[in-house]
């Protein structure tokens, strides 16, 4: 998620799960816990996103108790909660906190990260530690899916149109790339230099991609999910590294491949696409409905990260235009991750005592 912060309207507020909870504010798609009652319907607020480190200082203080300290970044992070039956997915702030209640000022004018001292959580990244060239080739990184809560306007655009919706696998966004004979590994922040221990180059010479993608006669990205032992965390409790595909994209030309021209290409160069767990000709959920889809499980048991919901039939990119897509991720995932990144730190705490 890039956005850290933004003003955004309160459209509804309701009572809390139970007695003794906390009123819960709708703001876009997302859901907030409130700790008082400062807030009604149609108010702005600043909406703070879950995965936002805040500063540590005595502005905060009051939503201490319910964030993960995070040393190294002296603040604190914040994560889905759970509280009495409600789920908050972020944080809302009165815009007296910036000392200006001029909102159509602080649309134009204001970067609310930088007065507010707020940073975005970097999860782990094994990778993170080898060298990258910081070239164009990472807009080629098309993994990362604007988040439904984030552009519900999404979910309304791909009614009625052919859809699947995939399991989002839990692990490190990678795109392969085979252009003008050139091939490369893209991540977040660019190409990886070869390194040959390296676990991505590892598994680049070992399933002899380079070698499948200059088959295809055409200058092609291949983006999508690195898994495994080397990718992190491995909740998918797989035995060996794998890639899972979930794009595949003509650079000449910026078009896409359908669901059905994806699934050919990934038998042709032996790599698995992302689960899909269904398809269909015309989408037509309601939102609790694909919110409901993105719980479950992967089959080793642990809580599944997502899913992936996409239009099915070929499309093109042309200019800022992203294709027809969106993701989900599971709040029961979610709320194990803040439990685990709380475990880390507690432990890290341990230890320096």
């Amino acid at each position: 998620m890039s956005t850290i912060a933004s003003i955004e309207k309160i459209n509804k507020i309701t009572p809390p799960f139970c007695h003794g909870g906390m009123p819960v504010a709708h703001i876009l798609g997302w859901q907030v816990l409130l700790q008082n009652d400062k807030f009604k319907p149609g108010d702005m607020c600043i909406f703070v996103r879950r995965g936002t480190v805040l500063p540590a200082n005595n502005q905060f203080e009051f939503i201490r108790p319910y964030t993960i300290p995070i040393p190294e970044e002296n603040g604190y992070l914040i994560t889905n909660l759970q509280y009495m039956g409600d789920l908050s997915q972020g944080l809302a702030l009165p815009l007296s906190i910036l000392s200006c209640e001029n909102t159509e000022f602080l649309h134009r004018k204001a970067n609310i990260n930088k007065l507010l001292g707020l940073k975005s959580y970097t999860s782990y990244n094994p990778f993170n530690n080898y060298p990258v060239r910081n070239i164009n080739s990472r807009n080629l990184l098309h993994t990362a899916k604007a988040e439904l809560q984030e552009k519900p306007t999404l979910y309304k655009a791909l009614q009625d149109k052919s859809y699947y919706i995939a399991t989002k696998p839990d692990g490190i966004e990678i795109t392969f790339y085979y252009i003008g004979h050139n091939f490369g590994i893209c991540g977040a922040t660019g190409d990886y230099v070869f390194c040959s221990d390296n676990p991505l180059w590892q598994f680049v010479q070992k399933k002899k991609i380079v070698q499948k993608l200059a088959g295809f006669r055409t200058n092609i990205a291949i983006s999508g999910y690195f898994c495994g032992p080397d990718a992190g965390t491995n909740t998918m409790n797989l035995r060996d590294n794998n890639f899972y595909i979930s794009s595949i994209l003509e650079t000449d030309t910026m078009k896409y491949y359908d669901l059905v021209h994806m699934l050919k290409a990934a038998l042709q160069i032996k790599l698995p696409p992302v689960h899909i767990e269904e398809s269909g000709s015309s989408f037509g959920y309601t939102i609790k409905e694909i919110i409901k889809k993105s719980q479950g499980r992967y089959t080793c048991g642990n809580y599944k990260k997502g899913i992936i919901v996409s239009e099915s039939n070929a499309y093109i990119h042309q200019g800022t235009t992203e294709p027809l897509c969106f993701e989900l991720l599971n709040d029961d995932y979610l709320l194990e991750e803040a439990h685990r990144i709380r475990y880390l730190y507690d432990n890290m705490a341990s230890f320096r005592h």
